[in-house]
């Protein structure tokens, strides 16, 4: 039987030059600024924005400017009920949900004809509090990740045998080695998938840089397709 993996890259290029928060406890608290990557879109493929959730429940939106600018967008207030995050961007016509128990920000979104995934990383104190002030000379965008090795994963012999077919997306984040870390799966369409997808990002780096205290935020997203027998 023939096969395929298909591997799609979807990375945050923009990464204030002093890093973002690396998280290690469950978001209970999603007041500050965010990094974040809507993806899953058909013809939009995938959107990056600063997210800005404020105490008293304003959600503000900003697609990166190189020229050092922020310009905020109001969304609808955020909410938050047992441990499940939720606002809406009436422009876009989605709907957004997050699990405040995870590690991460991030979660789906739904529209009235399309659904995907969200993904963010905290930007650090220091550069969000440049960022509040409108315009800050700190926050650069930098070029997109570049793959230094990208190792694509076995198909699963059971998953073979029972012809069954999905998809995986594993959100990262990479350090100034090239090296990834931190990688925890976001989507996962079957269990059977797991540790073939992990295996390979375990396979995978990136080119690094030069500045030590940035951390750059990425995901990668894996079809799995069973090829058609004639």
């Amino acid at each position: 039987m023939a096969l395929s993996v298909a591997a799609c890259a979807l990375f945050l290029g923009a990464v204030a030059a002093h890093g973002a928060t690396i998280p290690t406890e469950p978001v209970d608290e999603p007041v500050g600024i965010w990094n974040c990557l809507v993806y899953g879109h058909a013809r939009r493929g995938d959107e990056q924005y600063l997210i800005r959730f404020l105490p008293d429940g304003r959600t503000d939106v900003s697609p990166p400017r190189a020229d050092g600018f922020r310009i905020w967008s109001r969304v609808s207030d955020w909410t938050e009920r047992r441990n499940r995050l939720s606002f809406s961007d009436t422009r876009m016509g989605r709907e957004y949900e997050a699990d405040l128990r995870r590690r991460t920000l991030g979660g789906s979104w739904t529209s009235p004809s399309a659904g995907g995934g969200w993904w963010c990383v905290q930007l650090s104190d220091t550069v969000a509090d440049d960022i509040n002030v409108e315009r800050t000379n700190s926050y650069d965008l930098m070029p997109p990740l570049l793959a230094s090795r990208m190792a694509t994963p076995n198909y699963p012999i059971r998953a073979i045998r029972e012809a069954l077919e999905g998809r995986a997306v594993v959100c990262f984040l990479v350090d100034n080695s090239g090296a990834i870390i931190d990688p925890h799966i976001v989507e996962l369409s079957d269990e059977i998938f797991r540790r073939t997808t992990l295996w390979a990002i375990d396979r995978s780096n990136y080119v690094g840089w030069d500045k030590q205290d940035i951390v750059r935020p990425g995901c990668r997203s894996f079809i799995y397709e069973l090829d058609p027998i004639f």
